[in-house]
């Protein structure tokens, strides 16, 4: 699995571009402080969607019953196996780390 980063400039077209692969894929969220335990957000839950306002700084989490925002994103990080996403970490600005894990890798449009 290699990890590769996400810049700013280019979130927008990527996670268009993923959040047409997501229809109805199960993941959850964690939350994690620095120094602290991560907190579970969610369990299995299908994803709608993802999509990043560069206007506006904010990264959305389209899921059943529940949109996550992530204002300020400071970094996108991907996890990728075999030109399959298996994670995405996206760092805030107030220090929490937001992790979106698949339970199936996910293959981009």
């Amino acid at each position: 699995m290699s990890m590769r980063k996400i810049d700013k400039s280019e979130g927008e077209s990527y996670f268009n571009t993923l959040s047409k692969a997501l229809q109805d894929k199960m993941a959850e969220i964690e939350i994690m402080a620095m120094g602290t335990m991560d907190k579970k957000q969610t369990n299995w839950i299908k994803i709608h969607g993802i999509s990043y306002n560069p206007t506006e700084d904010i990264l959305f989490i389209f899921c059943e019953n529940l949109e996550h925002r992530i204002k300020k994103a400071l970094e996108f990080k991907v996890w990728e196996t075999n030109n399959s996403i298996d994670k995405i970490e996206i760092v805030g600005s107030d220090g929490y780390s937001h992790l979106l894990t698949f339970k199936t890798p996910v293959k981009p449009a």
